[in-house]
């Protein structure tokens, strides 16, 4: 199971939630599915800095107890 709500985006010190309430889906195991997340409107995060996602409290894969990395970017001014 994947709650967006517990993707959490850290830049420039500070560490940010979705800020629209988003629902859980499911993701089954082979297939995929995109997301649109917005986390500031307007704001004065630089596109030119570093920044991660963290996914660890989005996750639910039951049993397995799977761990995930943090994944680290650098946006661009393209990709607003």
């Amino acid at each position: 199971m994947f709650d967006r709500a517990g993707i959490r985006l850290i830049a420039d010190g500070m560490t940010l939630t979705p800020r629209e309430s988003m629902s859980t889906m499911i993701v089954r195991p082979g297939s995929s599915r995109d997301l649109d997340l917005h986390f500031m409107e307007g704001g004065a995060l630089a596109c030119d800095r570093p920044m991660a996602i963290a996914l660890n409290d989005a996750l639910d894969v039951g049993a397995s107890g799977r761990s995930t990395r943090t994944i680290a970017f650098v946006a661009r001014s393209s990709d607003r």
